[in-house]
Parts: structure tokens; C-alpha cells; sequence
């Protein structure tokens, strides 16, 4: 999927070491990491309860498919239709706001597409993608604390959104909580076993920290 293509090249383009992870949100991580699976798929913005038991119902098929894919091509095929689930809303205007600081992304310029997300949030606060988007571009400049905490709010929504549990293990990883990111790689592995760059990731991180506590 375009939308899901650009957002990944954006963030990885933009992505920066900072300074380390505040002690708050080295807290919340950890808390993360100790809660075990959070709870599965729910539906973000739909305000139906029937309708949002469907789209979960939806996306649990679309992760178990994910979790079986014979190969990439098919891996990829479905992350596009997981990709388009997270990205309804359920409010028109919220799915445009995120779709313009996509593009915004795409040009580098990080806020202008957070203040985008911002206005979609505040239209649509349990919109999960929302706040997965935001916690990437957090990440992506440095603001750890923030991107923390806006990743701890998909994760309680859906525990295996790939997307996000990947993003924290490189946020725990860069700033030396390895044996978190090890589990956290896992666990979106498990999700979505073709994932781009995280096998390499966990393999590179455990022959670095093999022989040595972690």
C-alpha cells in the first residue's frame, strides 16, 4: 500500500539517536514489556459497538493470515489490508488529516504532521493508527518520552500492531535497554514473521549482546 510505504520510508529517513530514554519513559516501557499481550484489535473511532465487534473480528482474521504467510509477496499483501483497516477512522475528516501528514512525511516536514495528527486525535481520541503514526514520528526526531507514551496507547488498544511494537524495540534498542528490545522484536515477529528489517535486527542484537549479560 502507498500510504503504508511512505509513512515507513519517511520515518526511517528521518529517524535520529537522541540523547537517551527519560526515566519516565523507560517506565512505560518496561510496563509494556511486563503486562504481556495487551489486549487484541479494537476498533478505532467506529461509534457502532456492532460495527466495531466486526472490524476487530476483521483484523483478528487479517493477523492470524499474517501469521501463517507462505512467504513475503503474501506477507505483504495482507499487511496492505491491515494497513487499510488501521487506517478508518470512521470519521471522514480525521482520515484526511491523516492522510495529509502522510504527505507531509513524505516532504520531512515532521510538524506540520504532527500538528495533522493532532487535530485528528482530537476528533477521534481512540483512533489507535493515529497515535501509532505520531509515536513514529516522535521516535523519528528524538522525543522518546512522547513516543513512548503515544506507542503505550496503541499497544493497550492492539497488542500486535507490528508497526509499533517495532517501533519501540528500536527506541529500546538505540538507547540500551536490549533485552527489551529482544522480546519486543519477538513479539512482532510472531505478528508478522516477514516483517521489513526486524529479523535482521533481532539477529544483529543478539550475536552483539551473545556471551554478555543483556
Amino acid at each position: 500500500m502507498k500510504i503504508f510505504a511512505i509513512r515507513l520510508a519517511a520515518i526511517r529517513k528521518l529517524f535520529q539517536c537522541g540523547p537517551g530514554l527519560p526515566v519516565r519513559a523507560t517506565l512505560l516501557a518496561l510496563a509494556l514489556l511486563g503486562a504481556g499481550h495487551p489486549p487484541a484489535a479494537r476498533a478505532d473511532g467506529v461509534a457502532s459497538p456492532d460495527a466495531s465487534r466486526e472490524s476487530g473480528s476483521a483484523l483478528d482474521t487479517l493477523y492470524e493470515q499474517l501469521a501463517g504467510a507462505r512467504d513475503a509477496r503474501e506477507a505483504k499483501r495482507i499487511e496492505a489490508a491491515i494497513a487499510r483497516n488501521w487506517l478508518r477512522s470512521g470519521s471522514d475528516t480525521a482520515d484526511l488529516l491523516l492522510t495529509r501528514a502522510h504527505t507531509a512525511l513524505g516532504v520531512d516536514d515532521a510538524a506540520l504532521a504532527i500538528e495533522l495528527i493532532d487535530r485528528a486525535i482530537a476528533l477521534r481520541p481512540d483512533w489507535t493508527e493515529a497515535y501509532a503514526l505520531r509515536g513514529q514520528v516522535f521516535a523519528a526526531i528524538g522525543d522518546d518520552e512522547r513516543a513512548v507514551a503515544d506507542i503505550n496507547q496503541v499497544l493497550l488498544r492492539d497488542g500486535r500492531h507490528f508497526v509499533a511494537l517495532q517501533t519501540l524495540a528500536e527506541i529500546l534498542e538505540r538507547t540500551g535497554i536490549r533485552k527489551g528490545a529482544l522480546t519486543l522484536y519477538e513479539r512482532a515477529l510472531a505478528v508478522n514473521p516477514h516483517l521489513d528489517g526486524a529479523r535482521t535486527a533481532l539477529e544483529k542484537l543478539r550475536s552483539a549482546v551473545e556471551g554478555r549479560p543483556l
